[in-house]
């Protein structure tokens, strides 16, 4: 029932937020280097790039540009309005790169070819994904056997996002993973465990797994005297649900306003537990300890893998009764941090790669931007 309920708030609060920053433009759009694709790209945009050298491109319903709606009327008439919207709008910001890190929009992959040609494509990938994205672009492809879809520059998570991605988006693909996750750098070291981070799950996926994993954590918190915080996901507030579960003094809910105030968690005293969780990838990649309970879900294997990951490794495991819980948990806090980065480096690679700062990144965006001079 919970999870219905919160499908229906999600749906309802998307609308409202759709309507409400809908955004209309009556500007001559700017001539700049560097075009965003969607404006939910801009945080990623920001760390890569000069923000004085980028302006953006509303997709998805979120806003409209009356001066290149009038002008494309008046050139091209209403055929293939939407098409030649976006192919007038590129032809006047004339960017050298055009850049995305909504890796999942089928549409931003067809630009390239139907679109704009004088550019750097750039789609870098903000999350795991699970396989919809896959199927849309498979399904999509077979539809129209002259089609391509593409990019030049495709930064992924890791190794298994490039097995999954390879032969559907044609790219030069980069396994970088997060931007966010390389650009807040903690410098706080203290090799001792003090705290469990539980990092929250999307409701609609598994909200029922999440309640039984977070009341294991309580229970263990309060046995072997360690803090325990839920971090709730950006700008979303789940306490109401927890608050209905257990007894809020028993833990520290933060809401994240920003994503600062979540990579701040990221450090050697703290351990992450997650069901399913970017985040929680995002903290072993950088060789902190953590523990998966969902690791064998749809966003970590693809239809093409056939051997599964086994059902317990070094920093994740299926069962989510209390015995478990606990034996798991007290083998990680005991795990020398040394071999357990040493260990986990391989799943990394796999599942979630880091490039502290994103120099790595930086330095390819650079070297395809000089190459076409």
């Amino acid at each position: 029932m919970i999870k219905y309920y919160l499908v229906s708030i999600y749906v309802l609060r998307d609308i409202i937020k759709r309507i409400v920053f809908f955004k209309l433009s009556f500007l001559k759009p700017p001539q700049k280097k560097i075009l965003v694709y969607d404006k939910k790209s801009t945080d990623q945009a920001a760390i890569l790039f000069k923000k004085k050298n980028f302006t953006f491109f509303y997709s998805r319903s979120q806003g409209l540009n009356i001066y290149v709606v009038i002008l494309n009327i008046l050139k091209n008439g209403f055929k293939n309005f939407a098409l030649n919207y976006k192919k007038l709008y590129f032809e006047i910001v004339n960017p050298k790169v055009i850049y995305t890190s909504i890796d999942n929009s089928l549409a931003f992959y067809k630009l390239k070819k139907d679109c704009y040609h004088d550019a750097i494509y750039i789609s870098d990938q903000n999350g795991m994904r699970d396989n919809l994205f896959h199927f849309e672009a498979k399904k999509y492809l077979n539809h129209n056997k002259n089609s391509v879809l593409s990019c030049d520059i495709f930064f992924v998570l890791g190794d298994n996002e490039k097995k999954k991605l390879k032969n559907v988006i044609k790219a030069n693909y980069y396994l970088y993973g997060s931007t966010k996750n390389n650009f807040y750098v903690n410098k706080k070291k203290k090799n001792q465990i003090k705290n469990l981070v539980f990092f929250s799950n999307k409701p609609i996926i598994n909200f029922s797994r999440d309640l039984i994993l977070f009341k294991n954590a309580i229970k263990f918190c309060k046995k072997y005297n360690y803090k325990l915080f839920f971090i709730d996901r950006l700008k979303k507030r789940y306490f109401l649900y927890l608050k209905k579960h257990f007894d809020i003094s028993n833990f520290t809910y933060i809401s994240p306003k920003n994503s600062s105030d979540t990579y701040k968690f990221f450090t050697e005293e703290n351990l992450s537990i997650f069901n399913h969780s970017s985040l929680g990838y995002e903290f072993i990649s950088r060789g902190l300890k953590g523990l998966s309970f969902g690791h064998n879900s749809n966003f970590i294997h693809h239809e093409r893998n056939k051997a599964k990951y086994a059902k317990e490794g070094i920093f994740w495991t299926d069962k989510i009764d209390y015995e478990n819980f606990e034996r798991k948990i007290l083998t990680i806090i005991n795990y020398d941090f040394i071999k357990w980065r040493s260990n986990t480096l391989k799943y990394s690679q796999e599942l979630m790669c880091y490039d502290k700062s994103n120099l790595k990144k930086k330095k390819i965006i650079n070297n395809f931007i000089n190459s076409k001079k």
